[in-house]
């Protein structure tokens, strides 16, 4: 199954801030949230692991990137009101409802 442009790029971005703590999330040392709500946090692990994975996979290695290239090389500038931010927002929605996503009015 081919992983999405769009998908590729919330991986890519979580990818790029992912750092390794000093210490991990789920031993509580130097850690001051509830317990309640770092393990909440914690559930969703596999599926960050899984986001990371496939940034970081040779498969998909440059997707994201070529994605936003390609993006600012067509559209270039988008000024607040402009006809460029107008025409960028139509075709990320286009691309975004190509690729399974839900998008709502704007």
């Amino acid at each position: 199954m081919e992983v999405r442009w769009a998908r590729l790029v919330v991986a890519a971005a979580v990818a790029a801030v992912a750092r390794p703590s000093p210490a991990p999330l789920g031993t509580g040392v130097d850690c001051e949230l509830p317990a309640r709500v770092r393990d909440n946090i914690l559930r969703y692990q596999p599926q960050v692991d899984r986001i990371i994975e496939a940034a970081l996979g040779d498969r998909h290695r440059h997707a994201a990137y070529d994605g936003l290239e390609d993006f600012v090389e067509r559209f270039g500038a988008r000024p607040s009101g402009s006809d460029e931010l107008e025409a960028a927002i139509d075709f990320m929605k286009k691309k975004d409802e190509g690729d399974g996503f839900k998008v709502g009015k704007s």
